[in-house]
């Protein structure tokens, strides 16, 4: 297949698209709510612009609940250990259903108690970590939320695998803002933009990764055969390493190389971990005097020189929250490879899937 033609994308409502993608997980026994809850996700990365986190993952998600290696129908089972410390046991389920379960619990205890922490694992892969900090943000806290990964990063100065991407995402509510959230891997890149780059069939920066055999490469496909490099070089080693503490060692759940790989181990369960911090900030400052210094300590990065002097300084994920408004309100690019599986899926499933419209600004819900 030529590069152009992996890459070739169509454009589609994002509430369809979220409809679609639900309709294939309840074909595979989710109940509605948590099938949509997944599909939101995947939808939210999309509109973000974080194509490696959204749809692009139906493949492997519906192939695990085929599998049986993740459990549609999971009993999550939530123990308070202290006041503002919980234990969240996902019962296998799909990362979403169980991060957004753990995103609430800590949510409420934080708003009883000033700061909860909620620990999770028996879980799987739960997409981008901004939509649970998101969650916690809205209810007037900090977040904190971070997760382990089956292990694909090198650690500083290594030539093999000992590390997940490991992402952490930080969030405050910023009223003039919506919500400040950033959200990062602790890598150079994430691996599902190297993913996305093999579908599309797209060379890759040479120091985003190296091949099997230690060397720098641009090719994808020798690029998942080797290790992705950390961002910041000892200091993102450093930060990926605490992550799978705190979401791994800490949690009971899976760490380092005992991580079984997303793609590669179709027979084992992935016990990933995560971690979540949520802190009321109305227990530290009144929130409203919080509100005015938050939005003046932000002026000082919106209002800095740029250094071409034309693109404005923005602030962390403001990129992406700009992305998700502008595809809240038009239609956002989708790979015609994945709606070709979306189409596959739903026929095999008998599910009833219509085609996407071509792209029509002032279509606001799914055709």
């Amino acid at each position: 297949m030529q590069a152009d033609q992996a890459a070739a994308t169509t454009r589609v409502n994002a509430r369809w698209l979220t409809e679609c993608l639900q309709g294939i997980f309840k074909a595979r026994g989710m109940a509605p709510d948590d099938a949509w809850l997944v599909a939101d996700c995947l939808t939210q990365a999309d509109m973000r612009g974080i194509h490696s986190h959204g749809s692009s993952r139906i493949s492997i998600y519906a192939e695990r609940l085929e599998r049986g290696l993740v459990n549609p129908t999971p009993a999550i089972q939530v123990t308070q250990t202290a006041p503002g410390t919980l234990i969240v046991d996902g019962d296998n389920g799909m990362g979403a259903v169980v991060g957004h379960h753990a995103a609430k619990a800590v949510t409420v205890r934080a708003k009883e108690t000033g700061i909860a922490a909620v620990s999770v694992y028996n879980s799987n892969h739960f997409g981008i970590a901004a939509v649970y900090a998101e969650a916690i943000v809205h209810a007037g806290c900090f977040a904190l939320v971070c997760s382990n990964a089956p292990p694909t990063m090198a650690p500083y100065g290594g030539a093999e695998p000992v590390f997940g991407t490991n992402p952490i995402a930080l969030g405050v509510p910023a009223p003039n803002h919506g919500s400040l959230v950033t959200d990062m891997a602790t890598s150079l890149v994430a691996r599902g933009k190297i993913i996305r780059a093999s579908y599309e069939r797209k060379a890759i920066p040479e120091d985003w990764a190296l091949d099997s055999s230690g060397q720098r490469t641009t090719d994808p496909e020798k690029a998942l055969n080797g290790v992705v490099l950390p961002f910041a070089g000892p200091k993102g080693s450093a930060i990926a390493l605490f992550v799978d503490i705190l979401a791994g060692v800490l949690s009971g759940a899976n760490y380092g190389k005992h991580t079984p790989d997303l793609y590669r181990n179709l027979k084992d369960p992935s016990n990933i971990g995560h971690f979540m911090l949520a802190i009321d900030i109305s227990r530290f400052q009144a929130i409203n005097t919080f509100y005015e210094r938050l939005e003046d300590c932000l002026g000082m990065i919106n209002g800095c020189r740029p250094v071409d002097g034309q693109e404005p300084v923005k602030l962390p994920g403001q990129i992406e929250a700009q992305n998700k408004l502008m595809r809240s309100r038009r239609a956002l690019n989708c790979l015609q490879t994945s709606l070709r599986h979306y189409i596959k899926n739903a026929r095999r499933l008998a599910y009833h899937l219509c085609r996407p419209l071509p792209e029509k600004p002032t279509i606001f819900t799914s055709p």
